[in-house]
């Protein structure tokens, strides 16, 4: 189910099975983070909600400023109690935070926005991928005693 919050100016919030998907948009700027933040800080304690996801699919780049602002909200977030995390960064954004050398300690972060909200949930859809080693076709193995 589906619950559209109240609107926080054109901060889009949205809660999906206890939890709040925070959609980054990919033109927002400067200011437009500290009102995110201020969004997401006065709605997760007056909600019933789990924990919080940062849906980054949408950014095509980001600057330090930028990502310390949403990872600070993330630990806000914590600090609060829930959960916090991060889905669908692109593969250059991720390159571009670890080459400006991007505090990411303590994140986490998912490949889509269903594996962050099972995370969230507590039900992740991430199936466990064994080890090389793990990975030889053990239905050979017998066992003859």
């Amino acid at each position: 189910m589906n619950h559209a919050l109240p609107p926080e100016s054109e901060i889009a919030l949205s809660v999906v099975r206890n939890c709040m998907i925070v959609s980054v948009r990919s033109d927002l700027e400067g200011d437009g983070f500290e009102r995110t933040r201020q969004a997401v800080i006065h709605a997760v304690p007056t909600r019933e909600v789990k924990g919080v996801v940062f849906d980054v699919s949408a950014v095509r780049m980001i600057d330090s400023e930028s990502f310390r602002h949403l990872s600070d909200t993330a630990r806000m977030v914590a600090l609060f109690g829930r959960k916090a995390c991060f889905s669908g960064f692109q593969p250059g954004v991720v390159a571009a935070l670890v080459g400006i050398g991007a505090d990411i300690s303590g994140l986490s972060a998912f490949r889509t926005l269903e594996d962050a909200i099972g995370h969230i949930c507590g039900t992740p859809d991430v199936p466990d991928i064994p080890d090389d080693e793990e990975r030889e076709d053990d239905a050979d193995v017998r066992d003859e005693s």
